[in-house]
């Protein structure tokens, strides 16, 4: 019986000049399976001269190289006969920019801003002959007019794109669509997923496109009570601030606080994610108040703050 053939491995090849990106970058591709990285440059020249020697399958290209921008990059690979699929990495680039990049012809624009599973989630699209933009590209885009969608006529959602505008469609809280698909809630926020459709009649005549469009929003979390114990301290006493009524947040995220300490209204310099503050530091007339902000993670809730105590 004869052995079934693995398929040869994605070759790609890292075009980025800070050291701690690409580090970082590979470490996220050594978990892709089917992916190996078959060189590094760290300027755009080199890149150019070892692209044509490797032959990668995709090129993972930063535009803001020394000695030739990922921009001049893209301008020469395209008067190559052939050349590597381009996944676009930038951390300062405009939406300008990146419009620029998708013109030269750039399959794939992330940004540096984005969450690290979207490098992976792109990689997955070119291997496979699509196209990615990401959440945060996308929002660069948009007001510039585009659709930031990366599709074009005939061209389908990504499987990840499918999946998450139909738990959208569905009702499915953030949380509840990051729990599902195992995804981080950030991911899930703020993204605007495109499908496009048009019906074939019988005789195989096609209609006009048309598109539908949802939107995963992300709600603030509420307001919070805070109230400081013990009501009535004495000198030396450690004082806790204390959520008398919780934030409550309309997508079911988690959160989380973060605390500051207010003496004879002066700020004090304590570790925001601590709600105490040591007895060596309560002494006799200080007048103390907190304060918290609820954070779910991408966006924060509105300031609470416990009345005044006075020391005994």
């Amino acid at each position: 019986m004869s052995e079934i053939s693995k398929p040869p491995p994605c070759g790609v090849f890292i075009a980025e000049d800070h050291a701690i990106a690409q580090a970082g970058v590979e470490f996220l591709l050594r978990r892709v399976q089917g992916v190996e990285i078959v060189g590094r440059a760290q300027d755009g020249e080199e890149a150019l001269q070892r692209v044509a020697e490797e032959e990668p399958d995709i090129l993972l290209l930063d535009l803001m190289l020394p000695k030739k921008s990922g921009l001049l990059v893209l301008e020469a690979l395209g008067r190559r006969q052939t050349r590597p699929r381009v996944l676009v990495m930038s951390g300062n680039a405009s939406g300008i920019d990146f419009k620029r990049a998708a013109e030269l012809g750039a399959e794939g624009l992330i940004s540096k801003e984005d969450e690290a599973e979207e490098v992976i989630a792109a990689i997955h699209a070119l291997r496979d002959g699509g196209t990615y933009r990401s959440p945060v590209v996308r929002a660069l885009l948009e007001p510039l007019g585009e659709t930031g969608s990366g599709l074009g006529e005939g061209e389908s959602l990504t499987a990840r794109e499918r999946e998450i505008l139909a738990l959208v469609a569905e009702g499915y809280s953030n949380a509840k669509i990051g729990s599902t698909l195992g995804i981080s809630v950030k991911t899930a926020k703020k993204q605007r997923w495109q499908c496009q459709a048009r019906a074939v009649d019988d005789q195989k005549v096609a209609g006009p496109w048309g598109k539908a469009e949802g939107t995963v929003y992300n709600a603030k979390p509420g307001p919070a009570k805070l109230s400081i114990a013990p009501a009535q301290p004495k000198a030396g006493d450690e004082m806790k601030c204390e959520i008398a009524t919780a934030s409550a947040d309309p997508d079911g995220d988690n959160i989380r606080y973060d605390f500051y300490w207010y003496k004879d209204g002066m700020k004090q310099k304590l570790n925001t994610s601590t709600s105490a503050v040591a007895g060596s530091k309560v002494k006799r007339r200080d007048i103390w108040r907190c304060e918290a902000v609820p954070r779910d993670g991408v966006a924060e809730g509105p300031r609470a703050r416990s009345a005044d105590v006075v020391v005994r």
